[in-house]
């Protein structure tokens, strides 16, 4: 009879001469986790819940959602002062004889008609700005989203455009003379008074307000697509190139 062949007594693998990829989930010595090779899911951020939810991004996460929270209180406080016109009667600076230099569209129509809309387009803002603020704003899709974004555009483009009128952009121009030679009382001869009166105040601040609402409706635009909502850059289609001329 041929003597039956032994089998050598198995021994444990080496972790160490353990492939990576065989090694997962072995605790390393000392108890620590396993090591685990850093994804891509960490790097660029997990989705939400949903289908196409917004992506949080790391650092950063939500970056630019701030400016929302910013365009929602001007808003605000302009809609207030804009009901107050509308309940007093008083202050609307775009009638009179101080609103010469105000845009055509606004002398062509009344206190009692532009008041209440100039209250009730603020305060909508106000709320859709806050809408659009921070880590927890609204996601629409769809008709919703392309309504948002739309009402959103409308009122920065009316507030940089149909507010302001000439007095504002040729003081623009001569701003810089105007406010380092106030000190030293040049230009001689103007009334600064005259010059800065309310409704030029209130035609600079509805154009600070414009961008302000623009540049919050673009960064909750940017953020709907998972980019950064500060510079627009989407990582996900950064890698998608890099590995793609690589």
């Amino acid at each position: 009879m041929s003597p039956t062949p032994t089998t050598p007594p198995s021994t444990p693998a080496d972790p160490a001469r353990t492939p990576p990829e065989r090694r997962e989930g072995i605790p390393e010595p000392g108890g620590r986790p396993p090591h685990r090779e850093t994804t891509r899911d960490d790097m660029a951020g997990v989705p939400s819940e949903g289908p196409g939810a917004e992506t949080v991004r790391p650092g950063g996460a939500m970056a630019g959602g701030w400016i929302g929270y910013a365009a929602a209180v001007w808003a605000a406080a302009y809609g207030v002062v804009a009901l107050s016109w509308t309940m007093t009667g008083r202050g609307y600076p775009f009638e009179g004889p101080s609103s010469a230099g105000a845009a055509p569209v606004l002398r062509g129509v009344s206190a009692e008609v532009a008041a209440p809309v100039f209250a009730g387009v603020l305060l909508a803002t106000a709320v859709a700005a806050l809408a659009m603020a921070g880590r927890h704003a609204v996601r629409p899709r769809g008709v919703p989203r392309a309504a948002l974004l739309t009402f959103g555009y409308a009122v920065a483009l009316s507030l940089m455009v149909l507010v302001p009128g000439a007095d504002l952009l040729a003081l623009t121009g001569y701003a810089p003379m105007l406010i380092l030679g106030a000190p030293f009382g040049r230009p001689s001869g103007i009334d600064y008074s005259t010059v800065f009166d309310w409704s030029l105040l209130n035609q600079a601040w509805s154009l600070a307000g414009g961008f302000l609402v623009g540049a919050a409706v673009l960064s909750w635009q940017r953020r709907g697509r998972g980019a950064c909502g500060r510079c627009g850059r989407d990582d996900a289609v950064a890698a998608a190139a890099s590995a793609r001329t690589a």
